[in-house]
């Protein structure tokens, strides 16, 4: 047991640092509120469009309701992490440009304390700050001239989730997770036929950190002794998190590819820091879902968070109120078959949002379809997942960005027995 815990906190601690320097995103909407916010889910939900509220699984450690940690078996130590590659057509009226982005998609790990209290462990992006926008143009008498806006960053939050079995159809489950990162904005003035003039740089970090929590129910029951119905239901309390933002202002002669680092600066015209909250909104959720003896799943989700209600520093941030649908299938054949195919996890899913982001009057709204495939290791509880994602945001209408994804995600579940004690003649 020792060594497993030893295990996943040295994986922690890499992750954690690496973390820092991947990249979600590249998409020029992620400059508005505190980036584009992220999905959580492990190898199953993803397949299922998003779905897992109300989903009661042993063989996966649920992210999408704290309650659910309570469903996986009691001798059972569970370890999962993921990663995605996400491949992005930004289009325009008169543009296009395609861009990649890597990551991971989280780290977690979920183990029981007692027969009717189990806790798990994550580290999850919360948001991604990516993007890079050059206008540039040629003036009559200075030459060249460019403006570039740049932002990289997000928000990460440490997790630890607690749920409790109160019988065997009605559990509860609280995360209480830290979030802490950076979030940095450039912008830049660059004279690039004047060897002489010097280029003006503006950047504003915001450090942000503080907790958020969440509670979590799940009920499930036997219906016609083949089918088990289980209802979700998660709630994400307002959260007041400390933020802190430097800005700085001033002169280079440093080229683009140079110029962002604060040290660079070597005449500050303007600096100031300000200490205040950032207000993350309320945020419910309620899920449904059917299965058939472990053979058939069909799940529904439906979420909505307040972000009209969001400050930062004091200053409403002017976003839209959210709200997600999503759905999904899934159907194993035989689970623990000898042959290959017939065991697999076959999972189809769609969702569909209106985003926090309101622009040009126009609120954002996105799609996606999913595909996904489960691959069990035979006689074990241990599985690959395979999952694919094809969607949309934005529209050119307005003069706004199109968004076109295909997202490829690859996640590990490990299981193993914790507390079994082997017996030899």
């Amino acid at each position: 047991m020792i060594k497993r815990v030893n295990l996943f906190v040295f994986v922690l601690f890499i992750a954690l640092g690496s973390i820092k320097g991947q990249n979600l995103t590249s998409s020029p909407y992620s400059y508005f509120g505190i980036g584009d916010i992220e999905q959580i889910n492990n190898g199953q939900t993803q397949g299922l469009g998003g779905t897992g509220i109300g989903i009661v699984n042993k063989y996966h450690l649920n992210l999408k309701n704290p309650a659910s940690y309570a469903s996986f078996d009691t001798l059972s130590f569970k370890f999962e992490f993921g990663a995605k590659s996400k491949f992005t057509t930004l289009k325009t009226n008169t543009a296009t440009e395609k861009i990649d982005d890597f990551g991971l998609s989280f780290l977690a790990m979920g183990f029981p304390i007692t027969k009717k209290w189990h806790t798990s462990i994550a580290l999850l992006p919360m948001s991604s700050v990516g993007y890079k926008i050059k206008d540039a143009y040629e003036h009559d008498e200075i030459g060249n001239v460019e403006h570039i806006y740049t932002g990289e960053g997000g928000l990460n939050q440490l997790m630890l989730g607690n749920s409790f079995k109160i019988n065997n159809n009605f559990a509860i489950g609280l995360n209480a997770s830290y979030t802490f990162g950076k979030l940095t904005y450039y912008k830049a003035l660059l004279f690039s036929d004047l060897s002489a003039s010097a280029n003006s740089i503006y950047e504003s970090k915001l450090n942000v950190k503080g907790f958020t929590y969440q509670l979590g129910m799940q009920y499930n029951m036997k219906v016609l002794e083949k089918y088990n119905v289980a209802m979700g239901f998660t709630f994400d309390n307002q959260s007041n998190l400390s933020i802190e933002k430097h800005i700085v202002a001033g002169s280079t002669f440093n080229t683009y590819t140079d110029f962002l680092l604060s040290s660079t600066i070597y005449d500050t015209i303007f600096s100031e820091n300000t200490k205040g909250d950032l207000i993350i909104p309320t945020k419910i959720g309620m899920g449904f879902s059917v299965t058939d003896n472990n053979h058939f799943i069909a799940a529904i989700d439906y979420e909505i968070q307040q972000w009209e209600d969001s400050e930062i520093l004091g200053i409403n941030s002017g976003l839209a109120n959210y709200s997600r649908l999503s759905g999904g299938l899934e159907y194993t054949p035989i689970r623990n078959h000898p042959k290959f195919f017939r065991r697999l996890n076959y999972r189809i899913g769609g969702n569909y949002s209106n985003s926090y982001l309101t622009i040009n009057n126009t609120q954002l709204s996105s799609y996606g379809v999913n595909f996904g495939i489960g691959v069990p290791v035979r006689r074990t509880k241990t599985s690959f997942n395979i999952n694919f994602e094809y969607g949309q945001r934005g529209t050119t209408e307005n003069n706004l960005i199109k968004e076109n994804y295909a997202i490829i995600s690859l996640t590990l579940s490990l299981s193993d027995i914790w507390f079994y004690k082997r017996k030899y003649d």
